[in-house]
């Protein structure tokens, strides 16, 4: 008999992918305020051990589609990293529902843009550490968040049943 999946029930990547979404609002709320307010200071700055997610956000590294020159910084464009990361959150929420795509090409697409979304976390956590010289808990949540996604990405992609050949 077929498993039928429920309307409501999430796998894990969209599960991880809530948690994604979240942090990334919240980093453009911080971001926004920031700018806006100068000397704000958000929940995630904690200044007596050095750590301040608002710093990051606002730095020349905040913008990747920029700074790399894929956009002329100050275009409609060049949004901040987090706008980038609600676009993949939320892709990689609604992906399963895209049924109309081929199985196996959400299967590799997802992965493969996973394995961006890690190069990029591996890229800006060294910005973070050794460039900045800070912490910023936000962003390594998301670090952790999208290495949850590439596992389950590559899981989904080598692993599922009509990834293996059939022996009988």
């Amino acid at each position: 008999m077929a498993k039928s999946k429920s309307c409501c029930s999430l796998n894990g990547k969209q599960i991880a992918a809530i948690f994604g979404l979240l942090l990334s609002v919240y980093a453009l709320y911080v971001e926004h305020k920031a700018v806006e307010f100068p000397g704000y200071k958000a929940a995630c700055d904690i200044e007596t051990i050095g750590v301040s997610c608002s710093k990051v956000f606002t730095s020349k590294y905040g913008r990747m589609m920029s700074y790399f020159g894929f956009v002329e910084e100050g275009s409609d464009l060049d949004q901040p990293n987090a706008v980038l990361g609600i676009l993949f959150y939320g892709i990689t929420f609604i992906l399963p529902y895209l049924t109309f795509i081929p199985d196996f090409v959400r299967k590799l697409g997802m992965f493969l843009a996973s394995c961006v979304s890690c190069a990029s976390s591996a890229w800006l956590g060294y910005i973070l550490v050794y460039v900045l010289e800070d912490i910023c808990l936000v962003c390594v949540s998301t670090y952790v968040v999208n290495s949850i996604i590439l596992a389950l990405s590559f899981c989904d992609l080598c692993c599922s049943k009509s990834a293996r050949v059939k022996t009988d």
